[in-house]
């Protein structure tokens, strides 16, 4: 009977004790998953250094710093730090110098849309679920498809009802105005080869070198040497090497004409070589667009830069529409490429890839700040993923060539940070610009983002922040970067930001289109507040003036095919200027 009450005892306890371990070992398991098992909803086993489920599924295993349990913020911190370690791992795999590595640590750590080292806990506490959903994704710095941060979203301000005039305007949209322009006249016979011995060639592959390829380094010596070679013994037939050798003396000639029409002085001579150059660009580009379908058909680097370079002389041209739709095109054939290596390529031809996914990141994302509405190409998505700009030999001097890799890892590291500011601050769906229990905290985090990116910039790149001139035309380019980005992270505290002393100042020193009929209209929003309107300097009211002076002169570098988005836009600073003359003319 003792045997059979203790085989009894046993049996009445053995489910419990069973049941006991089952639910410890499930509350184990849920507390120690890994990412990928957590993420998937299956189970895991714990393992180290890799589960049961990667080690079979071969997949990177790793854990979060935190459980589930301790909260969404937790969360968003160890999605943020899986992130950097991700783009750590990969940045370690390329060849740096040591010039190189204080811009690719901004561009890495730009790249995480919340900065773990600068936000405290109780700025993390104010995150939304909203936005700790974007979170786990990796569009680290994709532009949202549709935001409120275009000039024309600026117009819906309810401090412009009062101003018919403007709303007038507005009814014709700036895609509506770009896609109703007439094509660009075309030669439908076979088009002439404008003739340059080899001294003009030389110069006008000079002026590519300094221009295009030191913005948008994307061509390495041993690619261009080949296509002088061939323009100056005018061995140019149907392929694709020759309508590359076209566009690059199409966009050499452009570089020039833009550098006369720039010049303060009014040289008539310098005017001759503008109108001169120009049409010698557009012949050599009429050349290169015969050409233009076996690029299409090709699937290799020539015809990647074929495309890239057709978009850039568009954008010379201020055809914003014709020059998206060939970043688009761009864009998907890059993504092939990166994908997949063809037979034949090169270490040149691989890196100058990546340069051209880089380049099209920035053009795409340029364009989208303004067209809000324009489908994405889908290149953003993998921002993540492919390296940044590493060696290559683009320029005869070593110190140029490393000037030029510096300039074009600024701009993508600023490019990244000002599509992170869009998608956080006025996206239409996660946008925390209107929630003022979330964008103070967004807005000091992303200013010291700002700050952290000009702090390390080159001493050849620095800027001060007044209307001085800056000492090179690409510290400029960056200081109005720098201007735009800010004025978009501040945007959300309007009044703030009119009522600073230096706010007008910086206004001066702004130097794009899509921002600068902008900046006349947040500065006519100011007069309108009361409170406002006595903290802006009198010198505003010559700000009009200054913008006009600027666009007028980048208008007529097309001559006669001028964008009626930028006479719209000249059009828009005028009629402000008149208002705010009136707002500041009033006691």
């Amino acid at each position: 009977m003792a045997d059979d009450g203790s085989d009894a005892h046993s049996s009445d306890q053995a489910p419990e004790t069973t049941k006991a371990d089952h639910n410890s070992r499930k509350r184990r398991r849920t507390a120690h998953a890994c990412d990928v098992c957590r993420n998937r909803k299956t189970r895991c086993d714990g393992r180290t250094p890799r589960c049961t489920t990667c080690k079979v599924s071969n997949l990177e295993c790793t854990y979060a710093m935190e459980t589930v349990a301790k909260g969404k913020s937790d969360l968003i911190l160890a999605a943020v730090l899986r992130m950097e370690r991700f783009l750590e791992q990969m940045d370690s795999k390329i060849n740096m110098t040591p010039d190189l590595s204080a811009l690719r640590a901004v561009s890495r750590d730009t790249s995480s849309p919340i900065a773990p080292y600068s936000m405290s806990s109780g700025q993390k506490d104010n995150v939304e679920d909203p936005f700790h959903n974007w979170l786990q994704t990796l569009q680290n710095a994709s532009l949202s498809r549709l935001h409120t941060s275009s000039t024309e979203s600026i117009l819906d301000w309810p401090h412009f009802d009062s101003y018919a005039e403007i709303r007038h305007r507005q009814n014709v949209s700036i895609f509506n105005l770009e896609q109703a322009r007439p094509l660009l006249s075309g030669n439908w016979q076979t088009p002439m080869i404008p003739f340059a011995d080899a001294s003009e060639v030389s110069k006008i592959v000079k002026a590519f070198q300094q221009n295009i390829n030191f913005w948008y380094p994307t061509m390495a010596k041993s690619i261009i040497e080949p296509l002088k070679a061939r323009l100056v013994t005018g061995q140019l037939g149907n392929d694709c090497d020759s309508c590359l050798a076209l566009l690059l003396m199409a966009l050499g000639c452009a570089c020039e004409a833009a550098s006369s029409a720039l010049q303060e002085d009014p040289d008539p001579t310098r005017a001759n070589l503008q109108s001169q150059r120009r049409r010698m660009g557009d012949m050599y580009f009429e050349s290169a667009v015969s050409r233009m379908h076996i690029a299409y058909q090709e699937i290799s680097r020539s015809a990647l830069h074929c495309l890239l370079f057709t978009a850039l002389y568009y954008a010379f041209s201020q055809r914003p529409l014709q020059a998206w739709s060939s970043i688009n095109a761009t864009a998907t054939k890059c993504r092939v490429l990166l994908s997949y290596k063809p037979v034949g390529t090169t270490s040149d031809d691989e890196e100058c890839t990546r340069r051209i996914f880089w380049s099209c990141f920035i053009l795409e994302s340029d364009y989208l700040a303004e067209l809000s509405a324009l489908p994405l190409s889908g290149i953003a998505n993998m921002e993540s993923s492919v390296p940044l700009p590493g060696h290559c030999h683009t320029h005869d001097s070593i110190v140029e060539e490393e000037r030029s890799a510096l300039y074009f890892l600024a701009c993508l590291s600023i490019r990244r940070l000002l599509n992170r500011v869009h998608h956080l601050l006025y996206s239409k769906d996660t946008g925390a610009s209107l929630d003022d229990r979330r964008f103070p905290d967004m807005v000091a985090e992303l200013d010291h983002q700002l700050e952290d990116w000009r702090e390390l910039l080159p001493p050849s790149f620095q800027f001060a922040l007044d209307t001085q001139p800056t000492p090179n035309q690409q510290a400029g380019f960056l200081r109005q970067r720098y201007l735009t980005c800010r004025s978009v992270i501040y945007r959300p505290y309007l009044m703030w930001m009119l009522a600073a002393p230096r706010w007008v100042d910086q206004a001066f020193v702004l130097r794009r289109v899509d921002r600068m009929a902008a900046a006349m209209f947040i500065l006519l929003a100011g007069y309108r507040v009361p409170g406002v309107k006595p903290y802006i300097r009198p010198e505003a009211t010559m700000l009009g003036q200054h913008l006009r002076s600027l666009l007028t002169r980048w208008a007529a570098i097309p001559g006669d095919h001028r964008s009626p988005s930028v006479a719209q836009a000249i059009a828009w600073i005028e009629i402000a200027e008149g208002l705010i003359q009136d707002e500041a003319s009033k006691a």
